[in-house]
């Protein structure tokens, strides 16, 4: 399986960083280099999607939990997309179905 790890541009303050592939030792330190940068101004919102990761041990884990504390640690508003599974701690999001992004949008 590859893996990549991508952050997009913040827009309005909200960043979103997805990560593919498998979380483990090997690539914590990557997901981790990418997260810090993520969490750097003007970041006021972060989105950590893993709905198509796969956090292999405890490195991996270890990683993403470090992350999501520091980044709440700076006052990041965390959550974190991870169907049917969840970092012990933390906020599962899921995002919103096109149709009710649609209609948020229209009440507007």
């Amino acid at each position: 399986m590859s893996f990549a790890v991508t952050a997009l541009p913040a827009i309005a303050g909200h960043r979103w960083v997805c990560v593919e592939g498998t979380v483990d030792a090997s690539t914590a330190g990557d997901v981790r280099s990418v997260l810090d940068g993520a969490l750097r101004p003007p970041t006021r919102r972060l989105t950590i999607d893993l709905s198509r990761a796969r956090v292999t041990d405890p490195a991996g884990r270890r990683c993403l939990a470090d992350m999501t504390a520091r980044a709440e640690a700076l006052g990041i508003e965390t959550s974190v997309v991870d169907p049917g599974r969840s970092l012990p701690g933390h906020a599962v999001a899921t995002p919103p179905e096109p149709a009710a992004a649609s209609a948020e949008l229209a009440l507007a």
